[in-house]
C-alpha cells in the first residue's frame, strides 16, 4: 500500500515539474568530490585500513588476514597478516599519516591488541591519527541487568527466544565460552552472572576472554574473544604511548578524512565506541 501511495504521489509531482531528491547533507555539491579534495594528486601520505575486510578506497592500503572470507578483491599494496601472531606489521617506523581499525579489537586477546597499539604507534608519523571502533561492552552488560534482550536481539540481527540473557553477554564478548562445538566452553557456569554487579560481571567477562582458546579462535576468527569500555580503550590508547586521546562518536574525527561516512563508521554504529588518539 505505501509503495504504491509513493507511486502516485512520484507520479503527481512530475506532472507539477517537481522532482523528488533523496535527503543528503550534500544536497548542494558532490559529496564524492568534497571528499576527493583530501586527496590530492600526488600526495604520497600513506593510510592504513587494519581488518579492512570488504573496505576498498583507492588510498588505502588493506590490512587482514587472506584466508578471510570478508577479504575480497586482494591487490598488490593489500597486506596479508595475522594479528594473533604478535609481530610486526612489515611497514617502515614513521611511515603512516592514519589508521583505521573498525570492529577487530574485539576479535583478538589483550596481548594481541597491546602489541598492535604498540606497533601502531611505531608506524605512525609522530602527530598522525589512529582512530579505532569496538563494541561498547558498558551497553551490554546494562542490557543485561534491565534484562533488555530487544538489545542483543538488534546487535546479533536474529531472534533470541529461549536463549538466556547471560548466555547473550557472554556472546558479546567471549563466543568460545557459550560456544556448544567447542569442548572448553563455560556453558556450565555462565549463569552466576545472574547473581553479580557491573564490577563483578566485568572482572567475570575478563576471567573469560582469558580462558578463550587462541588456537580455536585462528579458526573461528569472527568470535569475539575480548571486551571493551571507554575508560579500558582509553587506557589502551595512553599506555601505548599516543597523546590527545579522545572519546568520539560516530562521523566525528577531528581528522575530516574519517568523517566520511560512506567509508568508515559504518558497522553497528548503535553500539559502537569510538576512541581515536595522535601519535
Amino acid at each position: 500500500m505505501n509503495t504504491l501511495i509513493k507511486k502516485l504521489l512520484k507520479a503527481f509531482l512530475q506532472k507539477l515539474n517537481y522532482k523528488l531528491i533523496p535527503y543528503s547533507r550534500f544536497n548542494k555539491f558532490s559529496e564524492e568530490s568534497f571528499f576527493n579534495e583530501l586527496y590530492k594528486e600526488g600526495d604520497k601520505s600513506v593510510y592504513l585500513n587494519v581488518g579492512a575486510g570488504r573496505f576498498r578506497h583507492s588510498h588505502w592500503t588493506n590490512l587482514d588476514l587472506k584466508e578471510s572470507d570478508l577479504s575480497v578483491d586482494w591487490i598488490g599494496n593489500d597486506i596479508n597478516h595475522d594479528l594473533l601472531a604478535n609481530t610486526k606489521i612489515p611497514l617502515e617506523d614513521n611511515s603512516l599519516d592514519a589508521i583505521y581499525a573498525s570492529h577487530v579489537m574485539e576479535h583478538i586477546p589483550q596481548n594481541s591488541v597491546e602489541h598492535f597499539f604498540r606497533d601502531a604507534k611505531r608506524m605512525l608519523k609522530p602527530g598522525s591519527i589512529m582512530r579505532i571502533s569496538v563494541p561498547n561492552t558498558d551497553l551490554a552488560i546494562n542490557a543485561f541487568l534491565r534484562d533488555d534482550k530487544r538489545f542483543f536481539e538488534e546487535f546479533y540481527s536474529e531472534s533470541c527466544n529461549g536463549i538466556s540473557m547471560s548466555n547473550l553477554l557472554v556472546r558479546y564478548v567471549a563466543t568460545q565460552a557459550v560456544d556448544t562445538k567447542f569442548s572448553n566452553n563455560s556453558l556450565h557456569k555462565i549463569d552466576k552472572l545472574n547473581n553479580m554487579g557491573y564490577q563483578e560481571i566485568l572482572s567475570f567477562l575478563s576471567e573469560l576472554c582469558l580462558e578463550c582458546d587462541i588456537e580455536y579462535q585462528s579458526i573461528n576468527f569472527q568470535d569475539h574473544v575480548n571486551w571493551f569500555n571507554e575508560s579500558k580503550l582509553l587506557s589502551i590508547f595512553e599506555n601505548a604511548g599516543f597523546e590527545k586521546i579522545n572519546t568520539s562518536g560516530f562521523g566525528q574525527s577531528y581528522y575530516p578524512h574519517f568523517r566520511d561516512t560512506r567509508y568508515f563508521d559504518k558497522t553497528l554504529s548503535n553500539v559502537s565506541l569510538y576512541v581515536e588518539g595522535i601519535a
